[in-house]
This record gives C-alpha cells, structure tokens and sequence, in this order.
C-alpha cells in the first residue's frame, strides 16, 4: 500500500511537472502569435491611414493635367521639362498601382490575422503539437512579414509621391498657364 501511495505520488508530481512545462511553452507559443497580431494590426493601419480621397484627387489632377497639356502643346520640349512631366505622370500611375493591390491587401491581412487567431485558438485547445505549430508559425510568419512589406513599402513609396507633387505641381500649372493655345 504504501508502494502504491509512493508511486500515485510520483505519477501525480510528474504530471504537473509536465503540465506546468506545457502551459510555459504554450505562454511563448502565444507570445509569438500576439506579436504577429499586432505587427499585422499595425499593417492594417497603415493602410487606413492612406487615404483614399486624396489618392482620388491627386490622381484627378495629375491626369487631367497632362491630358489638357497633351491636347494642347504641340511645340518641343526641353529635357528638363520633359522629366519634370515624366515626374508628375508618375504620381498618377503610383497611386493606381495602390488603388489596385489595396482591397486585396486588407483582405489578406484580415485572413491572416483570422489564421493567427484560429492557431491560438488550437494551440490553447491542445489540437495541435508543437511540431505542427512550429510549421504552421513559420508559414504564417512568412505571410505576415511579406504583408506588412508591402504595406510599409506602398506607404513610404505614396509619401515619397504625394511630397513630389506638392513640388511639381505648380510647377506644372505656371507651365501650362503659359502655353498658347493653337
């Protein structure tokens, strides 16, 4: 009897032993999972702060620009000025590259934070080892950051265009308010 007491008590400490390494390793499993949360959230408000309103009227103005000047200059351009146009017709195909990959971006982002989320959930649940989290964490993380890539790289890239225009525009008017119409 006491053989058996001793044993029960042995099997019990073992078990939380290994329960308590369990709950520890799923701490840093969730840890890791957070974190990729809230790297994808902050990539989700990139791309909320970009807005849509002042893509549409940039682009507007840029396109209807270099449509009057097109209909209406009919004379050899300078090199200069015929950068500074290649410039300012940029902006406009900037904006319509973002305006394009943009809904598909927020999607993807909502469907990874939605995978990141279901992982929690199983690893919380026991439905997944550790072997099949790490593959798991490593396919997502890759998504993540290719994800949060872009949506830094189309921020910094429509900052770096809207600054362009403020400098090209009046540049662009003053230039097209001097052209004789024929």
């Amino acid at each position: 009897m006491k053989n058996l007491k001793l044993l029960l008590f042995v099997l019990c400490i073992s078990f939380l032993i290994q329960f308590s390494s369990c709950t520890s390793n799923n701490t840093e499993q969730v840890a890791v999972i957070d974190s990729l949360k809230t790297e994808l959230e902050n990539a989700k408000n990139i791309v909320a702060t970009i807005s849509e309103d002042k893509n549409k009227e940039l682009q507007f103005i840029v396109d209807s620009n270099i449509s009057y000047f097109s209909k209406n200059y009919k004379d050899s351009l300078s090199k200069q000025v015929g950068f500074m146009f290649q410039d300012y017709k940029v902006v406009s195909k900037e904006i319509k590259k973002y305006n394009q990959i943009k809904d598909q971006l927020k999607l993807n982002i909502d469907y990874s934070i939605t995978q990141l989320e279901k992982l929690k959930a199983d690893l919380t649940s026991t439905k997944i080892t550790k072997e099949q989290f790490a593959e798991f964490i490593v396919t997502e993380r890759k998504e993540c950051v290719k994800l949060i890539d872009l949506a830094k790289e189309r921020q910094k890239t429509l900052n770096f265009e809207y600054h362009k225009f403020d400098s090209l525009n009046p540049l662009i008017i003053e230039f097209i308010k001097n052209i004789k119409i024929k």
